[in-house]
């Protein structure tokens, strides 16, 4: 992309977040004491909040695998204990502004394993692309609220899913483009692309209902079905991922999961708001804890690997 297409990139996602911002924080009004009070007042069931983490580290599993067939659909080989190590603690780069450093760190952890860096950056990379895309799809056919209405919604379910069905064949065109750096960049088949396409909708299908559950955790009288949860968790989740400066989606994806609750008709604006500092706090422990118990874990291989035999 030339450097003016990245710029005006840059700038619409900033704006964007902003727009969410202050949407929010208009639709919020005078409800922050009630916001407050709220949070005071929780008194969560602790065992559906136990049940939501387990659906979450389900879903989390889904995607290790989907990066470690991606891996072996490109000729290399990834043992599950290594790759959920690599995975997780690399999950921590999100939460360092920018989206590049939690491939890095896979990159390099994985390389350490005896993978190819670039297969490894090459395969975390069209992870991501699956995801979102997988997710945008799953926001859609979940009922989201699309301008145009119904027809609307068809048709972007369309294009989504034909745009998903042709990864297959547009990345080996992206990676020629991309010249000698894609060189040691080996495609998987496509077998694999598609089945990394449903695990990772299988996988926010899994995040939702965990979602979900923790919401009814915090206020047992919430209203709303399942797929109203999936579509506002994954539309919010999306957002916050697609902020460029905001690590770990903070300050993009409360806003917006706040409005596609509200809009959705699952909580008033200051339950809605509850949830979101709630969610927010719940899920930066689920994973920062296994992150950083993976990340000792790495490094004490490291340190092992270092001493003299």
């Amino acid at each position: 992309m030339p450097a003016t297409g990245r710029k005006a990139w840059t700038v619409a996602q900033w704006l964007f977040a902003a727009a969410l911002i202050w949407y929010a924080v208009r639709s919020l009004g005078g409800q922050w004491d009630e916001v407050g009070a709220g949070l005071r007042g929780l008194r969560p069931d602790w065992a559906l909040v136990g049940a939501a983490t387990a659906l979450t580290f389900v879903a989390y599993a889904l995607l290790i695998e989907g990066w470690r067939r991606l891996i072996a659909g490109a000729d290399e080989r990834l043992a599950w204990r290594d790759a959920s190590i690599i995975w997780l603690a690399g999950n921590l780069g999100k939460y360092v502004p920018g989206k590049v450093w939690s491939i890095v760190a896979m990159s390099g952890m994985a390389a350490a394993r005896g993978v190819s860096p670039a297969v490894a950056a090459g395969s975390s990379v069209v992870m991501q692309i699956v995801t979102i895309a997988a997710g945008a799809a799953v926001v859609v056919a979940s009922g989201g609220a699309i301008p145009g209405g119904p027809l609307a919604a068809i048709l972007l379910v369309v294009v989504i899913v034909g745009a998903l069905l042709a990864l297959p064949a547009v990345i080996p065109r992206v990676l020629t483009l991309a010249g000698n750096r894609a060189e040691s960049v080996k495609v998987p088949p496509r077998g694999t692309l598609w089945l990394t396409i449903v695990v990772a909708a299988a996988a926010w299908v899994l995040l939702s209902l965990g979602f979900m559950l923790f919401v009814r955790a915090m206020l047992p009288e919430a209203a709303g079905g399942a797929l109203a949860y999936v579509s506002a968790y994954t539309a919010s989740y999306i957002a916050g991922f697609l902020a460029p400066f905001a690590p770990g989606g903070i300050g993009v994806r409360e806003p917006a999961l706040v409005i596609a609750m509200t809009q959705l008709g699952l909580a008033s604006t200051a339950d809605a708001a509850v949830i979101a500092v709630a969610s927010r706090v719940w899920l930066t422990v689920i994973e920062l804890v296994p992150g950083l118990i993976a990340l000792g874990m790495h490094l004490s291989r490291r340190s092992t690997m270092s001493k003299p035999g």
